[in-house]
């Protein structure tokens, strides 16, 4: 979430004759749209208000281009732009992060970890320029940023105690605040992980239905059948884990627990989705789990929805 009050900069036309100033957002015309992430001014004469634009586009291509020429401009014609342009496969999700990001410049995000806020100062071709609350512009390297966005595209999770030791040059916290940026990448706190929600996929061979028993309902947990056991993380006999269950559009850390006498397992729906079992379902409704698994095919999430 954005700092209350900032506000998208409007959309302007490229015109190479003035100048423009990071945030702005560019229309080039037939090559789309994109957000301006990093100005260069040259003061040499003769053009002392010349600047080199780098040019974050929408779907997250970084593209580059002169401005503040004045009279000296060229003339404007951007109807052959797009044959001109570099011939690079389009970035898949992931790379969109770029775009997500050029959106952010000049604004402040939250910061994990702290009551500060990350000021979003710039992109370019080395890395995202930030400013955490007051302190000096840190310049955060793409292959840090980069390695730290592919562990969690590749595992759908990402500790931050992991990721601590995954860039131990770059502070743990400033990366998280730009990796909440991707759509669908969400923190929990206890313990600190990032779930990259999109890029889970349901293990469609192991679902399993659960008819709702007035104890359900009453207690807010479901027995887990024997044959699906072996599809979760489940704990030794005795213990529990915590596991995400997402239940409509509620994400929720749950508690399962490997129980004795007799053996059993159960999970229980806390918080939201707990909430929304008691006050959205009924007796003798069928609630259908899916194990949601990453790239690697291992157990990320529980997703819960009604059968029909």
């Amino acid at each position: 979430m954005t700092k209350t009050g900032d506000q998208a900069a409007p959309m302007r036309s490229y015109d190479p004759q003035v100048t423009f100033a990071v945030g702005e957002r560019l229309d080039l015309g037939p090559a789309g749209t994109g957000t301006i992430t990093e100005v260069l001014a040259w003061s040499a004469p003769p053009t002392p208000h010349r600047q080199s634009l780098t040019v974050t586009m929408d779907d997250g291509r970084l593209l580059y281009f002169a401005a503040g020429m004045g009279d000296q401009a060229p003339e404007r014609d951007l109807t052959g732009l797009p044959a001109m342009l570099p011939a690079e496969a389009a970035p898949d999700s992931a790379t969109g992060w770029r775009a997500a990001l050029a959106r952010l410049v000049g604004q402040q995000v939250p910061l994990p970890g702290s009551r500060q806020r990350l000021h979003i100062k710039a992109l370019s071709g080395e890395g995202v320029q930030v400013a955490p609350g007051n302190d000096a512009d840190i310049l955060l390297p793409w292959r840090g940023l980069e390695a730290a966005r592919h562990r969690l595209q590749e595992r759908g999770q990402l500790a931050l105690v992991d990721l601590e030791t995954l860039v131990p040059d770059l502070d743990a916290n400033l990366v998280t605040a730009l990796l909440l940026a991707l759509p669908g990448v969400r923190l929990e706190t206890k313990p600190a992980t990032l779930y990259w929600l999109d890029v889970l996929a349901r293990d469609e061979t192991i679902c399993f239905d659960i008819p709702l028993r007035p104890v359900y309902l009453s207690k807010s947990f479901v027995t887990i059948p024997s044959e699906a056991w072996s599809a979760l993380p489940l704990s030794p006999l005795g213990e529990h884990v915590y596991i995400p269950v997402i239940m409509g559009d509620t994400f929720t850390m749950c508690r399962l627990s490997h129980r004795d006498s007799p053996e059993e397992a159960r999970l229980y729906l806390r918080g939201d989705a707990g909430q929304s079992l008691r006050e959205d379902c009924q007796e003798d409704e069928v609630l259908r789990f899916w194990p949601l698994r990453n790239t690697r095919g291992e157990f990320v999430a529980l997703a819960v929805e009604r059968a029909t």
